[in-house]
């Protein structure tokens, strides 16, 4: 069986300090699910780790990697499973 997924709602979108990002996977699997700006520059990886299938979710406290908050504008939510990319647009508003 292919490994199916979804990236699903990502809420409260426009979003001040924290964004709740939901996701189903239908088959046990690596998830990767990443943060990046709109010109492709990588800000923060959310999940990187083998899970069960289901749904699930993950936050975004707006910062990068290194703990600095980022600026306002639009983002990328990035998420592989298997083979496939799929990506929602989010925007944070201070």
């Amino acid at each position: 069986e292919p490994k199916r997924f979804s990236l699903d709602t990502a809420f409260p979108n426009p979003f001040n300090k924290l964004i709740r990002i939901h996701f189903t996977i239908n088959n046990p699997g690596y998830v990767d699910i990443g943060i990046y700006d709109l010109k492709g520059k990588w800000i923060r990886n959310l999940i990187g780790k083998h899970m069960q299938n289901g749904k699930d979710n993950i936050a975004w406290n707006v910062s990068d990697m290194v703990g600095t908050p980022v600026a306002s504008g639009a983002y990328l939510v990035v998420m592989k499973f298997g083979n496939s990319i799929q990506t929602k647009k989010i925007k944070l508003i201070k």
